[in-house]
């Protein structure tokens, strides 16, 4: 302490040491000098920390001049005093103090005493406590606990004086005298009383100080914690973040906005206006900005460089001063271009979809209509003599019926309503043993290089189906290569993982085989892309292809499971990704049986024949019967039940269509296995929603003839099963 208060605590000091030395303890009177300015030493070594302060405050000074003491300080709304610190020589009554009052401060308008020092500045001296009338003055809502809590700390006497700074009136410092018969508070004490308030008060209005400086550097710290936060949020953001003045100038634009817009490294973004990367579009919605507060909907940006436009979804506010003064524009704003890429990709697969639908159903009619067609013909050519005049026009029927079977197919491929004979099957095996096949369609002029990959795991396709794959993609590069150039393909196990799903639609994640097929031709512009897999879309002249050919490979790869994809650049050729499904159980199956092309001799037996069309049904018949066979039909499944049933002999072969109403194939196969159990079934389908397995495809036990029927493939498959 300074030498300037050395007046003041002697003026403080002498009247009560006075007072002492009339007893003539003169020694007693020297120690409470000691411990008068000892304990202003503890004020100022406890300032750092604020409680700490407060507490010493109430310890030093009920140790120098009373039994307890009560640190009062006024609440930043005027309204209130609050117990901030409390202390008592005796443990048990320091303890009931602190839990009564702790939590109950002292309204400054009341008449507790604490409460009149607070608002006059004065000093109050109560000789002798009643706590029942002190405890209505503190607290006239509950003064039963505070009552009890000061007959409980046994009060006899109490000094207040204020906790003063100046004029700046900061608490009450409420000292008590607790034992029976010791000397009540008086004017001497209250003298030394205000020298320990007013050096109390000093240490605490420095402490406040501190502790505001603390709080305030505290805040700043969090501040600037939270501030880095949001930088780093928006600088970390995948999206177009910025801020703008209301005078056009850009302030700020996050690395995420910098890449959209293709801004340089390094460049000042606040000296860009704001109209170098904005349509006029956008510049107008800073009236309805300034009018709204704020706007949301979709629009573009301007690439920097190469003034592309780029479609945004955007969301601009207004951003306001915390006092509610508009400040600056500020945007959010997402790159939309992948969002539409999806979204047109999207719409192409569900186009597809839909042709294929359609594509499939006509399939299916023709293939009925071609049954009939192709079997009356080759049994009308089969009927006349060699030399007919009209053996040429029959012959002329039955090839317009192959060539639109062939058709049929082919849309049936597209649209993934074909049957599809499934067999375990090593493509590294299927690519072999298509090389030599492929090197004479692709001509001399075009090298072939197959890159076979290593470890290969097995598929479950149908290896007929993947050669077509193969050819048709052999054939669109050829036609891509008509100076000649190189075809390559290869094979490898590949992984396709959650994020590559999500970005192509109808993709599942999960292990595959890829085959990939590229060439050196001359490139499809991004157009042709779009539709290069749409059924009967070509590039080619009028006469020189189907528009086919790629539709099958599309429709065969999706309905194996798989996807395909195409990437090429006008000059830079074409490259095609073919995805199959991996298949991690089994053995690769053996090839399945081609049935000779003569038709079986004479036989005998049973048969039960299920087909709703009445001249497929008919055409049918007929065949079984002339070769030999005791035919029950019947048009559908119901009429078919009954006529096992009610059939006494035996029934030897049921051939049935599978998809049926009220009852399917395989349901109905059921049936008749219960009188007839050794019954053998042939399936007659033409797309795979009529297939017994699921996906279309078919088990290696299942029998199924595809239509459209001939009377060569039905009396062939007939007779393998029975006699199998």
């Amino acid at each position: 302490m300074g030498g300037w208060t050395a007046p003041l605590l002697w003026a403080a000091v002498v009247p009560f040491v006075r007072g002492r030395m009339v007893t003539g303890d003169v020694d007693r009177a020297g120690t409470r000098i000691d411990e008068l300015f000892e304990t202003m030493r503890a004020f100022a070594e406890a300032a750092a920390d604020y409680q700490r302060l407060l507490d010493t405050v109430a310890e030093r000074v009920t140790r120098f001049m009373g039994d307890g003491c009560t640190v009062f300080l006024g609440t930043e709304d005027g309204q209130w005093l609050r117990p901030a610190a409390i202390y008592n020589r005796d443990e048990a009554a320091m303890s009931l103090m602190q839990r009564t009052f702790s939590d109950l401060p002292v309204r400054l308008d009341g008449e507790s005493f604490v409460a009149r020092v607070m608002r006059t500045g004065g000093v109050v001296i109560v000789p002798a406590i009643d706590p029942e009338l002190a405890a209505r003055r503190y607290s006239p809502e509950t003064p039963a606990p505070v009552a009890a809590a000061l007959s409980g700390a046994h009060l006899q006497s109490l000094l207040c004086v204020p906790l003063q700074v100046h004029d700046s009136r900061l608490g009450v410092l409420a000292l008590s005298r607790n034992r029976v018969g010791e000397t009540p508070f008086s004017q001497e004490d209250e003298t030394c009383a205000r020298t320990l308030a007013e050096y109390a008060a000093l240490a605490i209005a420095n402490a406040m100080l501190l502790e505001s400086q603390k709080r305030e550097l505290a805040t700043r710290r969090r501040a600037e914690e939270e501030t880095k936060k949001f930088v780093a949020l928006v600088q970390r953001s995948r999206d177009f973040i910025a801020m703008a003045g209301f005078d056009g100038r850009v302030l700020f634009i996050n690395d995420a906005g910098r890449d959209l817009l293709g801004i340089p490294v390094g460049l000042d973004v606040t000296a860009l206006p704001l109209a170098d990367f904005h349509t006029d579009e956008g510049m107008g919605r800073a009236a309805i900005l300034r009018a709204q507060g704020h706007w949301e909907g979709e629009g573009h940006l301007r690439h920097f460089g190469t003034q592309a436009l780029i479609p945004t979804q955007i969301s601009s506010f207004l951003v306001r001063t915390s006092e509610g003064e508009p400040l600056c524009y500020a945007t959010v704003q997402r790159d939309l271009r992948e969002t539409r890429r999806l979204e047109a990709h999207l719409r192409q697969v569900q186009k597809m979809e839909a042709v294929g639908r359609l594509a499939g159903g006509v399939a299916h009619d023709f293939n009925n209509l071609l049954s009939v067609i192709l079997s009356y013909s080759w049994m009308l050519l089969d009927g006349l003599p060699k030399d007919s005049p009209f053996r040429e026009d029959a012959q002329e029927i039955h090839t317009a019926g192959e060539r639109a079977a062939a058709l049929t197919q082919q849309l049936l491929a597209f649209s993934r309503q074909q049957v599809l004979e499934l067999r375990i099957a090593d493509l590294n095996e299927i690519l072999a043993g298509m090389a030599k096949l492929t090197r004479r369609l692709l001509g001399e002029d075009i090298e072939l290089v197959t890159t076979p990959g290593v470890g290969l795991r097995q598929i479950k396709v149908d290896p007929g189906q993947i050669e077509q794959v193969i050819l048709n993609l052999a054939v669109n590069s050829r036609d891509a290569m008509p100076d000649g150039g190189t075809l390559s393909i290869s094979t490898g196990n590949v992984d396709l993982d959650e994020a590559y799903a999500a970005s192509h639609a109808g993709v599942s994640p999960g292990p595959y085989v890829l085959m990939t097929v590229s060439d050196t031709g001359v490139g499809i512009d991004e157009a042709t892309i779009h539709r290069i897999f749409e059924p009967f879309f070509t590039t080619k002249p009028t006469g020189k292809g189907t528009g086919l050919g790629l539709a099958t490979v599309f429709g065969v790869v999706k309905q194996s499971g798989g996807h395909i994809t195409v990437a090429s650049e006008l000059g830079k050729g074409a490259t095609f990704k073919v995805y199959l499904p991996r298949y991690d159980g089994g053995r690769p199956s053996a090839p399945a049986p081609r049935p000779a092309a003569s038709i079986a001799p004479r036989a005998s037996g049973t048969i039960l024949l299920v087909e709703e069309d009445a001249q497929v049904r008919t055409l049918m018949q007929g065949i079984l019967h002339r070769a030999g066979y005791r035919v029950l039909d019947a048009p559908g499944p119901l009429e078919a039940a009954r006529e096992s049933d009610q059939f006494s002999g035996d029934i030897d072969l049921l051939v049935t269509d599978v998809v049926m109403p009220k009852m399917n194939g395989r349901q109905l196969a059921e049936h008749v296995a219960r009188k007839h159990p050794a019954a053998r079934v042939i399936y007659v389908s033409g797309y795979s929603e009529e297939a017994v397995l699921d996906h279309g495809g078919l088990d290696e036990d299942v029998e199924l003839l595809k239509k459209p029927v001939t009377p060569a493939g039905l009396l062939q498959r007939v007779r393998r099963v029975l006699e199998g």
